[in-house]
């Protein structure tokens, strides 16, 4: 499914289908096939705008279109992959194999591995498996958000093959996936860095010239971007200290190098355009400058009906932290109790695990809201970590405030990698429907 949809079977490959709601259940049977879907589910996933009947005849068209070419033999393995009975469907999830689930397989075996070079060939596994966008040109909502978290956990694999093999000396072939990198997220100011310091590193300065050049003008052809080169300003001092850190870290783009000088000597310079505002980061409240777009009035709309769970999702920087902003500060003018949890703030050793993630969650509302009791005074380790963080939330943050509660976070697509993100949106779920069981209840703030 990444890089668009094929079936194989035997050395046989299936790139077209009926039609393309036929391939998107494929698609979707495939990617959830731990478990059996309700007919009506997939119904109202792919025929939304038909009526019932209608709905389930497609349904059986398209079942029974799929059935030869995942049992070809036919009565011979007849329902022994396609399972499908009057109320569910699903796929046999011991006969069927998916590139997505051997790149997360992948993944979660080079988090397992306790030394640096053991992660190597796991990472270089997952990236290998990466070919391309998931579902590429199909375009149904349940898509889109697995499309930015596969993106996500590929970025993540490229940076940490980049770092290990950096690691074990292997610089040139670091660079290779950098530049990889560079190449599939084009405005991430930091995998130019990354690249540029590789350059550094590897001691190629007709190569950094050149790549400078293309970075130059991909940034000065973005709209936001008001920062032209110009001579005189160090930004990489001579220092083996500094020259590591050679960067565009302080701006969208960096000088120009003398094509005379080599480049471990040459220094690379900007200077920034007049600007009204600072470039890049979220937009100040304030600002006039700020563009609304009909996802604010959705988003303020939310935070008036005060829904349990609202999900800002998008490219990045396409403004999401801005739009977080204005919700936070509405909500602070309905005299709600307001806290934010960005996730850059956290460590490494934050994300080892569901405990250590929920526990650095509480300290962070404890310290925002200054609550007296510690969370470290109220974890019991025989609970565990939802059923300890779920207590912490529920005595000593919305019991005691007086007004509800609005808690923004921001990056927590941060999560996504990790194998414990399930228990900690599972944990979120469970709230939003104790909320609508028991309006009255703990949740109902």
């Amino acid at each position: 499914m990444l890089g668009g949809l094929r079936l194989e079977h035997e050395g046989r490959i299936v790139t077209r289908f009926r039609t393309r709601k036929t391939a998107e259940l494929l698609a979707y049977l495939a990617y959830y096939c731990e478990r059996a879907h309700p007919r009506e589910l997939l119904i109202d996933l792919l025929w939304p705008e038909s009526s019932p009947e209608l709905g389930r005849h497609s349904l059986s068209m398209a079942i029974s279109s799929l059935r030869p070419l995942l049992e070809p033999n036919g009565s011979k393995s007849s329902g022994s992959v396609l399972i499908a009975d009057h109320f569910t469907v699903r796929l046999n999830p011991l006969l069927i194999t998916t590139d997505v689930s051997e790149l997360e397989k992948a993944l979660k075996s080079a988090g397992k591995r306790e030394k640096a070079p053991d992660r190597i060939p796991a990472y270089s596994e997952a990236v290998e498996l990466y070919a391309g966008e998931f579902l590429t040109g199909y375009y149904s909502d349940w898509i889109f958000p697995e499309q930015q978290r596969l993106e996500e956990l590929f970025f993540h694999a490229l940076q940490q093959l980049t770092s290990l093999l950096e690691q074990d000396g292997k610089i040139e072939q670091a660079l290779t996936y950098a530049l990889k990198a560079a190449s599939v997220t084009q405005m991430r100011e930091e995998v130019h860095q990354e690249v540029i310091r590789l350059y550094l590193s590897a001691g190629r300065p007709d190569a950094l010239r050149k790549r400078y050049r293309e970075l130059e003008q991909l940034l000065q052809s973005a709209p936001e971007n008001a920062i032209t080169p110009h001579p005189g300003a160090d930004l990489l001092p001579d220092s083996p200290s500094h020259r590591k850190r050679a960067t565009v870290e302080q701006a969208h783009s960096v000088g120009k190098i003398p094509e005379a000088e080599p480049a471990s000597q040459a220094p690379l310079s900007f200077v920034r355009s007049p600007q009204l505002e600072p470039v890049g980061g979220a937009v100040p409240i304030e600002s006039k400058y700020y563009v609304r777009r009909a996802a604010d009035g959705e988003f303020s709309d939310a935070i008036s009906r005060r829904d349990s769970i609202v999900l800002v999702k998008g490219a990045r920087q396409n403004g999401k932290t801005s739009l977080l902003a204005r919700g936070l500060q509405q909500a602070r003018g309905m005299g709600c109790h307001v806290v934010l949890t960005h996730f850059q703030v956290f460590n490494a050793h934050h994300f080892q695990s569901a405990d250590t993630m929920l526990l650095a969650f509480a300290e962070n509302l404890a310290e925002q809201l200054e609550l007296r009791t510690p969370p470290t005074e109220q974890w019991d380790e025989r609970l565990g970590a939802n059923l300890n963080f779920r207590r912490y939330l529920r005595r000593e943050v919305l019991n005691p405030l007086s007004a509800p509660l609005v808690w923004g976070m921001d990056g927590i697509d941060s999560l996504f990698p990790y194998a414990f993100s399930n228990e900690i949106f599972g944990l979120f779920r469970s709230w939003h429907d104790e909320r609508a069981l028991d309006p009255g209840g703990p949740g109902r703030s």
